[in-house]
């Protein structure tokens, strides 16, 4: 998330000691969206895990549908001896370089393991192995690569794990985009009420949630391009994971974001607007 603070050299507020025609441009560096890219929320899923670079059924986890519910309140359960996991096929080769994971509780000497084939019974290549992720969201990347078959699994000598929210796919960079403004907000989530007697009282109806707002102004097509193509990936207010700054944020796109409105010649202007997530 960009931000700018500019002083003079006595120490006083640049923009307030500037000319009127003085403008400041923002430039977004680093930022990264992590979403579901490949579809995982509508592939057909079989239990079991990868073992010799092979796949071997399984069974007795439970809810595996929560891990792509797009909330990290419901819960998928693995149960087992060594291992235990999911097989999704996405129905062709996608391709993918992240994993995040929604972890509600530790999970202390569990090991976890992503594995991708072009076929579904063999020649499973590990992509990514993790020990002992923390609460909370974890991102992990890998070398791209296109798979049809993708099997997560969970391994210990005893498995007994609940997991909230799995997210696999492509990452997508922005790169130096130049902002003509941003802004920053909080819903706080409360709401006054009266009472018969006139008494005001809050109510908390939700928790408080933050806002992104991007403002670019005359861009080109290509950039334009890509900006409608990750839009129409997260068509239906799919919710994804948006790093900058070092912090990981769980939002969604507002209806009105990424709304073109051309300018001139190859120029448009448009606004990337997104509100975090509860749950």
């Amino acid at each position: 998330m960009p931000y700018i603070q500019l002083k003079t050299s006595d120490g006083k507020n640049f923009l307030t000691s500037a000319a009127k025609n003085f403008k400041v441009f923002l430039v977004t560096a680093n930022d990264t969206v992590y979403h579901d890219s490949i579809g995982l929320a509508a592939a057909s899923m079989t239990e079991g895990y990868i073992s010799g670079g092979n796949f071997n059924s399984q069974s007795g986890n439970q809810y595996l549908a929560n891990l792509t519910d797009q909330a990290v309140g419901p819960r998928a359960r693995f149960s087992g001896s060594t291992a235990a996991g999911v097989r999704y096929d996405l129905g062709s080769n996608k391709s993918m370089d992240f994993m995040a994971l929604y972890v509600p509780d530790q999970a202390g000497g569990y090991t976890m393991k992503l594995h991708g084939s072009t076929a579904a019974a063999s020649g499973y290549t590990e992509l990514k192995s993790i020990t002992s992720p923390r609460p909370g969201w974890n991102v992990y990347t890998f070398d791209s690569g296109s798979y049809r078959y993708i099997t997560f699994q969970v391994e210990a000598a005893s498995i007994d794990l609940e997991l909230s929210e799995l997210m696999i796919g492509a990452s997508w960079e922005p790169g130096k985009i130049f902002t003509s403004g941003t802004g920053f907000d909080i819903a706080p989530g409360v709401m006054l009420d009266m009472s018969d007697g006139g008494i005001e009282w809050p109510i908390q109806k939700a928790d408080s949630r933050e806002g992104y707002d991007y403002i670019l102004a005359g861009i080109d097509s290509s950039l334009k391009s890509t900006l409608e193509n990750v839009r129409d990936a997260l068509d239906g207010y799919k919710k994804f994971l948006w790093y900058y700054d070092t912090t990981t944020k769980y939002v969604a796109l507002s209806n009105n974001s990424l709304a073109f409105k051309q300018r001139a010649a190859d120029r448009w202007d448009t606004k990337f607007i997104m509100r975090e997530s509860n749950g």
